[in-house]
């Protein structure tokens, strides 16, 4: 599962006081792996699902790792994972 190997990388990364290289790569590798999808613009007004590339106006380009429940997700951009509402 995506999210799982990212939480584990980051923690080992801050183990080892490179978090943030390690989420440069983490990211680089899951857009090399979901290249064939489209990227969406990102807006709280629409859904997303795990894999799901998108574009955030202030963060850049990232991926949805982890879904939180009810609607909240977690994207990995190249400088750092954030949690972002949507609409679930």
């Amino acid at each position: 599962e995506i999210a799982l190997t990212i939480l584990d990388l980051m923690e080992r990364a801050k183990k080892a006081g490179t978090a943030k290289v390690a989420v440069e790569e983490e990211w680089a590798r899951l857009m090399r792996e979901n290249s064939g999808k489209p990227i969406k613009d990102y807006g709280s007004d629409l859904s997303f699902a795990n894999g799901d590339r998108l574009k955030h106006p202030v963060f850049g380009e990232g991926i949805v790792t982890r879904q939180i429940y009810p609607r909240k997700m977690e994207i990995c951009f190249s400088m750092d994972l954030k949690v972002l509402i949507h609409a679930g």
